[in-house]
């Protein structure tokens, strides 16, 4: 599972957002950001997650995404996942 995140402030207020998706639909990432970051995000190794930051320039990609059937609480928050079904 991959994952990517971005956040908003409204109103003194941030929000936070997270798209996860799989595999196949991460292979559509390939082209529109930077190789490395592709490569590097490709392997799967165990430990923790890898992360990338593009300080230097912005990567827009248009999403289409279904909202999760479960909402997911736990001790900080209280959320309802975004899947990706593809990149746009």
């Amino acid at each position: 599972m991959y994952s990517t995140s971005g956040s908003v402030v409204n109103d003194g207020e941030k929000y936070v957002v997270t798209f996860d998706f799989d595999a196949l639909t991460f292979q559509q990432l390939q082209g529109r950001i930077p190789d490395v970051a592709f490569n590097e995000l490709s392997k799967r190794d165990p430990g923790p997650r890898k992360s990338f930051s593009f300080a230097n320039k912005a990567f827009v990609v248009h999403i289409d995404c279904r909202i999760g059937n479960q909402l997911v609480e736990n001790s900080d928050e209280i959320f309802q996942p975004l899947i990706m079904n593809r990149f746009i």
